[in-house]
């Protein structure tokens, strides 16, 4: 460090207006005119002949630290461009505001609070017309995502599920189911087709989940696995009546080891779990009605339950094409539920429903992403 050098650093911490953040401006726009220096092979002003360039002006760039918000003077060559070296790492720092900022805005955050939220991260000044920017970025891929066209896809298997959350309606707060639709090819991809809200889980909020679908030209699929959902089964009557229904096996499980007693789950649920390890239906029945005759007396709620429901849970043995694993239970959807989960415990009541869509959507979007190998999985 020559003398000159040492005397403006000095100025920038123990002068009348220094600090840590001017200390810091100057020492990066040094750090930028040794490096440009040795881009172009010579010194500001200097004439030699073996320079590699020249200089064309300057142009500033503002650049937000923990220190606060920096000014740069970037120098412009004559030919070609130049990005400090630093800048392209401050990169990844930039992405992470973006982020930030669009996890705040699907939570509710207005854009006037947003600047509260961002000097907590030490960035100042940052403008209602920048939030309204990257807000609006994420705004546009999630309608892109929402709307896409289903015309193009094969998926001959629906796993559909909801799950309920909290969110403001006015000055009330009320439960709204949010139901998930997950496309399934017999090679095992799989893709977010469908995140909507309804008021609850009745016929009225599936028709109007298929139909949506349906008009983004979604083909029929050749059977859907969902819970024992009595909306939905109605709905499918009348929008996909060709279309087979897989009940999910493990909530199946659920509803019979409610009529019995703790003592007795463990013995019970694996004689019932042998039912679906047969290839065939005759052996599974055969198999059921085993277990029905052997504990009808002691718990006839359970074995009703069983026996009324056993043949849904058996539709996956026609379909020899896919892995039953995949198709026999919605166990899929229940992983992105507990994403779900994990993201709206740290919200409690959503500000309104549009904002837990918005949130819910996001997380298809990477799920979907990872699944379809287009890019790597990251946390939402």
């Amino acid at each position: 460090m020559d003398k000159t050098t040492y005397e403006t650093l000095s100025e920038s911490l123990y002068g009348p207006n220094g600090s840590i953040k001017e200390l810091l401006n100057k020492t990066l726009n040094l750090m930028i005119e040794a490096e440009f220096e040795t881009k172009i092979g010579a010194r500001k002003n200097e004439r030699i002949a073996t320079r590699k360039g020249y200089r064309c002006g300057y142009r500033t760039r503002r650049f937000d630290t923990t220190c606060g918000t920096l000014t740069l003077r970037i120098p412009h060559p004559l030919k070609g461009g130049y990005v400090p070296t630093f800048l392209r790492r401050y990169q990844r720092y930039e992405q992470r505001l973006k982020e930030t900022i669009s996890k705040a805005y699907v939570n509710g955050i207005s854009t006037g609070r947003m600047k509260s939220l961002v000097r907590s991260m030490g960035v100042e000044g940052i403008s209602r017309g920048q939030v309204s920017r990257i807000t609006s970025e994420l705004n546009t891929s999630i309608k892109a995502f929402r709307t896409r066209s289903l015309s193009d896809l094969d998926y001959h298997v629906l796993l559909i599920d909801a799950t309920f959350e909290r969110a403001r309606e006015g000055t009330r707060a009320y439960y709204w189911a949010i139901l998930t639709v997950v496309g399934l090819s017999s090679d095992g991809q799989r893709e977010v087709l469908a995140v909507e809200a309804g008021t609850d889980e009745s016929a009225d909020s599936y028709r109007k989940l298929l139909a949506q679908l349906l008009r983004r030209g979604l083909r029929p699929p050749r059977f859907i696995v969902s819970d024992g959902a009595a909306g939905l089964l109605k709905a499918m009557s009348e929008l996909l009546p060709e279309t087979k229904w897989q009940r999910c096996q493990v909530h199946f499980m659920r509803n019979i080891m409610q009529n019995i007693r703790n003592v007795d789950k463990p013995t019970i649920a694996a004689e019932i779990k042998q039912i679906w390890h047969t290839s065939d239906k005759c052996s599974a029945l055969a198999r059921a009605f085993g277990i029905i005759d052997k504990y009808r007396h002691k718990y006839p709620a359970a074995m009703w339950c069983l026996k009324s429901g056993i043949w849904d849970t058996l539709t996956y043995i026609d379909f020899k094409e896919f892995n039953p694993k995949w198709i026999k239970t919605t166990n899929l959807i229940e992983r992105l539920h507990e994403t779900y989960k994990c993201r709206s415990k740290t919200v409690g009541v959503f500000p309104n429903i549009q904002s837990c869509i918005k949130l819910f959507t996001l997380i298809a979007m990477k799920w979907s992403a990872y699944y379809t190998n287009s890019e790597t999985p990251s946390d939402t």
